[in-house]
């Protein structure tokens, strides 16, 4: 069986799609994911840490805050908004957003079907099931031609690395807006003046193409047709969340093992993530943080 290995390799626009259901879809990946980066819970992506006792559970959640916030910003959300979370994987994203603002619809559009059940199922649980819609999409084929101009808002965390192509996708984002509707998401990326091959130990274990940089991003943006473009630097928050990966690995391997995760799965990961640690620590080759901006148009 796969195991998400893509160790020396880094994908054409054509083959994206496919090695991110390898990555995501497996049921031994998900229950990694579930572990490591969701900390049990449903928000499988980096987190901002308030205190130094915080894990990855709480350092998610916090990103989640952080991104909605972002997303006012930029729009202000209300009760008529319509809000397309892409890539909403297990949904913990959308599940935040319509429980903090009440009357807002989400369509989380997301390639995984194993991901989508966990997220309608979870959405009843949460009792928000009844304003939110998932729509299977590979959004590397393009984004439905109906569309256009549908949503108040886009929120998308962690997703933009396994874009086939990030100015088609941005261009297609800007499309599916609203005039004045707003944009909020985050992403991996190199540092700036960061060197591909520094970047290795995570697209060994990720489905992208090249890495994106900061600055590639504020200009793919703008040449999309978005204004008020900025960027909110989080990046000393990932050595800590690279860190604490580590740790969930080491503290909850035998677990992970009786749920079917093969012990070479976890060995490769485990020497990916030691690695990025040291790299991290001695060269800062990883970026992240929030990124927003609006379509031109009114605020209402």
């Amino acid at each position: 069986m796969s195991t998400g290995d893509f160790q020396g390799k880094q994908f054409a626009e054509r083959e994206v799609a496919a090695k991110v259901l390898e990555q995501y879809d497996i049921a031994h990946a998900r229950v990694f994911y579930r572990y490591v980066m969701g900390g049990g819970g449903l928000d499988i992506h980096y987190g901002v840490f308030r205190c130094a006792e915080d894990g990855v559970y709480a350092a998610s959640k916090e990103t989640n805050s952080r991104l909605l916030t972002a997303l006012d910003w930029m729009a202000p959300i209300g009760g008529g908004s319509a809000v397309l979370d892409l890539g909403s994987g297990h949904g913990g994203l959308s599940h935040a957003l319509l429980q903090r603002f009440e009357g807002t619809r989400v369509l989380g559009a997301n390639i995984s079907p194993a991901q989508n059940e966990m997220n309608v199922s979870e959405a009843r649980v949460l009792g928000v099931g009844g304003r939110m819609e998932v729509q299977q999409l590979d959004f590397n084929n393009g984004l439905p031609a109906e569309w256009a101009q549908r949503f108040s808002h886009v929120i998308s965390c962690e997703v933009l690395c396994h874009a086939a192509s990030k100015p088609a996708l941005l261009g297609e984002l800007h499309r599916a807006l609203k005039p004045g509707g707003g944009l909020a998401f985050t992403d991996i990326m190199g540092a700036d003046g960061a060197d591909e091959k520094a970047l290795k130990d995570f697209t060994d274990r990720n489905a992208t193409t090249k890495m994106a940089r900061p600055s590639e991003y504020r200009q793919i943006l703008k040449a999309a047709g978005f204004v008020d473009v900025s960027f909110v630097d989080l990046s000393t928050h990932l050595l800590l969340y690279f860190e604490n990966m580590v740790s969930q690995i080491h503290e909850h391997r035998a677990e992970m093992e009786a749920e079917g995760v093969p012990a070479g799965y976890l060995e490769a990961w485990l020497t990916s993530l030691t690695q990025r640690v040291d790299i991290q620590r001695s060269h800062a080759v990883f970026a992240w943080g929030i990124f927003m901006c609006r379509k031109p148009g009114p605020l209402f």
